[in-house]
């Protein structure tokens, strides 16, 4: 998609704006290496459950320790692995 536009304005000098859920992470990824400004509307998808007590905005973290604490009171803790997920990594 960036690419032809790069062929059709035939510079990279351009913003791409991607509407939310409508876009990869490669094609940001691909964007970005090709010196094109990327802007994305994030989605609030995942972030709500089917018990509102759970959704995301209800999770707290300690970024000192590096853990969340869930609306149960549960720790939830990383297990320091990163995950390779084709152009992003998690953690």
């Amino acid at each position: 998609m960036t690419k032809n536009a790069i062929d059709f304005i035939r510079n990279n000098t351009f913003n791409f704006v991607l509407d939310k859920g409508y876009y990869t992470a490669e094609q940001i990824y691909k964007s970005q290496k090709m010196g094109i400004t990327t802007h994305v509307c994030v989605p609030n998808s995942a972030s709500n459950s089917p018990d509102k007590a759970y959704n995301v905005s209800e999770f707290k973290y300690n970024k000192e320790l590096d853990y969340y604490t869930c609306p149960a009171a549960e720790i939830l803790k990383t297990n320091g692995n990163w995950y390779n997920k084709r152009v992003y990594r998690v953690k």
